[in-house]
């Protein structure tokens, strides 16, 4: 994970591990937060992505 400043304020994380993960806000904190977060709802997607293709593939 990586976390920079934004010029305007804020902070600005992105994961580059993973395509699509980035995030901001006001502190660290919360943008570390919100990029944990947004990592949990892509391995989630991609979870349930997996379980609808295998249940494509009994019927």
């Amino acid at each position: 994970m990586k976390v920079e400043a934004h010029k305007e304020g804020g902070y600005y994380a992105k994961c580059p591990a993973m395509q699509g993960a980035w995030a901001d806000g006001e502190t660290i904190e919360e943008a570390v937060n919100n990029i944990q977060d947004v990592i949990k709802s892509i391995l989630e997607y991609k979870k349930e992505r997996e379980e609808s293709k295998k249940k494509l593939c009994l019927i």
